[in-house]
């Protein structure tokens, strides 16, 4: 089945009406981002709350570390919405944006610490320029809880996607990279991801949940659930870009940007 004809027949969030939201009994959270009752009838791959409306796009890819980001974050640039400069080589192998990660690693902000308004500036600085020179784009980076709070007002349609992996092969994969230990993996994913979790539904973002060992399963699905939730219409050839760059067995490889 080419990828058109998949996009036209794979069931979305929109194929399935929106229950109304009783006023009381139901816990704050969920109220704020209006969840089904039924999530399971919801879609396949990803569960998106609420619906946004926008002409253009931010797009903030969180999660943890070896959760899955990169690969999601390969998938929209894919789709045409601008994830990493052309002038940033280095990072198209894991699609984070190096004056993010400059930011990050001069500041060192750590969970517990207080407010880093440095870091809020020169983060500001960048979407700035990101904003004048890009209609659609958008950055990864799974230590975002730390800044985001800071500088979500700087942030034009802000559209998160929340990428959620299972914490053991999380673990694993940390092993493989050589990146620690198993149990101090296991704790942080654990931590980051309530950080994350209680971040979103305090700002109220359009937040699209991914289940990455769903997307993996089923890339097609997957790819036409981003599109739908971006508001994107993808070409054949992006669309396929899109789906090619999500390996069954994971791993980095790399990609020709959007406008590369």
């Amino acid at each position: 089945m080419d990828p058109e004809t998949r996009a036209a027949t794979v069931p979305t969030s929109s194929d399935v009406p929106l229950p109304a939201v009783e006023a009381e009994g139901e816990d704050a959270i969920m109220t704020r981002f209006g969840f089904y009752k039924r999530r399971t009838e919801v879609c396949r791959v990803a569960v998106a709350y609420p619906k946004p409306h926008y002409d253009s796009r931010t797009v903030i890819v969180i999660g943890c570390g070896r959760g899955g980001t990169t690969a999601v974050s390969g998938v929209i640039d894919g789709l045409g919405v601008r994830m990493v400069e052309a002038s940033q080589p280095d990072t198209r192998i894991n699609m984070e944006d190096g004056e993010f990660v400059g930011a990050m690693l001069e500041a060192q902000p750590e969970p517990d610490a207080p407010r880093y308004p440095g870091l809020y500036r020169r983060i500001g600085k960048v979407i700035a320029r990101r904003n004048a020179a890009y209609i659609d784009w958008g950055w990864k980076d799974p230590s975002v809880d730390l800044y985001l709070e800071g500088i979500i007002h700087q942030v034009r349609n802000p559209l998160v996607l929340f990428v959620v992996r299972n914490v053991f092969d999380i673990g694993l994969s940390h092993l493989a990279a050589g990146g620690g230990s198993f149990e101090t993996a296991f704790d942080q994913s654990l931590q980051r991801y309530q950080r994350d979790w209680q971040l979103i539904a305090k700002l109220g973002l359009p937040t699209l949940f991914i289940g990455y060992e769903r997307a993996l399963a089923d890339r097609e699905a997957f790819v036409v659930q981003v599109s739908e939730f971006l508001r994107l219409t993808p070409t054949v050839e992006q669309f396929q870009t899109a789906v090619n760059w999500l390996r069954p067995m994971g791993g980095y490889h790399p990609l020709k940007t959007a406008a590369a």
